[in-house]
């Protein structure tokens, strides 16, 4: 017995063979990493920042509707103006009141609570946005023809639903209901009950859309937020309100912990859609305790879009495809008179970033930038005058009523053509020196997706094979040799 021990303790090793098993290990480890690294490299998304879903959509917060209350009587924005001169009308808005998209313990009503749904558009943000449909009817009647006609009318919105709800229910203030747009004939009736006019609305599918929600699926601009938020700027802010910060998170939100400058974001944006619903708040709530809070959001928020890069990235789409709209019209190419393009919060500040008009305060439910196309003879000249929420806007370095053409030598630096993919993934591309923000940026754009699916199939391969492997090495370790028998 012993010699037989003696005789297994003799056996000649096998180099190749071991070189094989660690080459199987170091191989198995590797790809591990590697896989764990592409799940850390793509970033976790939220919702609008840009909706449904959360990378595009826009998490949007609001003040208060940018329309008149209800009980106001209606104040017409051009009285006394001439608008013989007006050829075309773009307004580019953010949708109605919705639900919260986020919640925290002393939460008087949380988003599950709500019978539209998170960040569902509710019944009062769709009556706000029928209302607006009818206030642009009234300001721009003699542009927006009174029945929907394909060849003068283009609607486009995000594909999340609180922006497209909005749009329809824009366009039914827009094209009143008339018993004469339907068809009487009992053998073959035509049109809607009522006559409620069907007006289409476009969109593209979220993941391609940069144009309506803003940088997305861009990892440079992920970069750039990112590089924000390890700032001294940032670092600083969270210092100073230090004190605030931990009472709020302990005594206001109901956290066990001091909120961070992203709670005192979702609690801003909870307040006010209970405000848009009429939810009353707790009485810690304070007025001054919101007017903190409402700082933090607004340097939060709209520092995001300051800077060329920002509003290159963000805005650049956008502005692009409502300039080609205004020059094409100009040029007798295309023939609508009115477009409406239905968005978000995000999608109006990236907009005012590149018309560099930034304003102190985010844009509220239905806030609208709205671009007025006028033609003036003698000269067939064309000039565009500016509105955020019905108040006049000035581009820097241009007039008040800016010619056409400046305007597009103003923009040109920041326009992206939304169509031309190579500049767009060249833009989005991460500039830093850091190898993981270069995974980030291929993992973001969904570029190393196939490598992260072919890692893992390799992974599923090689454990069974190092499984058997392993059990077939164990059986000839047990078996002797000729040599040792």
């Amino acid at each position: 017995m012993s010699r037989r021990r003696g005789q297994y303790r003799d056996r000649p090793r096998r180099p190749g063979r071991m070189i094989w098993y660690g080459t199987l290990g170091i191989l198995w480890l590797c790809l591990l990493f590697w896989i764990l690294v592409l799940l850390a490299a793509v970033p976790a998304r939220s919702l609008e920042r840009s909706a449904s879903r959360p990378d595009v959509l826009s998490r949007d917060a609001g003040r208060a509707s940018a329309l008149p209350d209800d009980s106001a009587p209606y104040v017409p924005q051009h009285d006394g103006e001439d608008l013989s001169t007006l050829e075309m009308v773009i307004e580019v808005c953010r949708h109605g009141a919705r639900a919260p998209l986020s919640t925290y313990p002393n939460d008087p009503r949380p988003y599950t609570r709500w019978p539209v749904g998170p960040g569902e558009l509710t019944l009062y943000g769709a009556h706000r946005q029928y209302q607006l449909g009818q206030h642009m009817r009234a300001e721009y009647g003699q542009v927006i023809p009174q029945r929907y006609q394909v060849r003068e009318v283009y609607i486009r919105s995000s594909n999340i639903n609180r922006a497209l709800m909005s749009a329809y229910a824009q366009a039914a203030g827009l094209f009143a209901a008339d018993e004469a747009y339907t068809r009487g004939d009992e053998q073959r009736p035509g049109g809607l009950p009522g006559g409620w006019q069907a007006v289409p609305i476009h969109s593209d599918a979220i993941e391609h859309d940069h144009v309506m929600l803003p940088a997305n699926g861009c990892p440079r601009w992920e970069a750039l937020q990112r590089a924000r938020q390890q700032s001294s700027e940032w670092a600083a802010q969270e210092r100073e309100h230090a004190e605030f910060l931990d009472r709020l998170g302990r005594d206001v939100l109901g956290l066990s912990r001091p909120a961070t400058l992203a709670d005192a974001d979702n609690a801003f944006d909870v307040w006010q859609c209970d405000d848009a619903e009429g939810i009353v708040l707790p009485a810690n709530v304070t007025a001054a305790v919101r007017q903190q809070v409402e700082r933090l959001y607004q340097w939060l928020f709209i520092g995001m879009y300051r800077g060329t890069e920002q509003a290159r990235l963000s805005g650049g789409s956008l502005a692009h495809q409502l300039l080609t709209l205004l020059q094409q019209r100009a040029a007798g190419q295309r023939f609508e008179r009115f477009a409406l393009f239905s968005g978000h919060d995000t999608t109006l500040l990236a907009l005012l970033s590149v018309l560099g008009a930034l304003p102190k305060a985010s844009p509220s439910f239905n806030a609208t930038v709205i671009l007025e196309l006028h033609r003036r003879d003698p000269g067939d000249r064309w000039y565009v005058t500016a509105r955020y929420d019905w108040k006049p806007l000035t581009v820097p370095g241009c007039a008040p009523e800016c010619p056409l053409p400046q305007l597009a030598r103003i923009l040109k630096p920041l326009l992206v053509d939304p169509h031309d993919a190579t500049t767009w993934n060249r833009l989005c591309r991460v500039r830093g020196d850091s190898w993981l923000d270069r995974v980030a940026s291929g993992a973001t754009s969904g570029g190393l997706q196939p490598l992260l699916l072919l890692l893992l199939a390799v992974l599923v391969v090689l454990l069974p094979l190092s499984f058997l492997l392993g059990k077939r090495y164990a059986r000839v370790r047990a078996t002797p040799t000729y040599q040792q028998l």
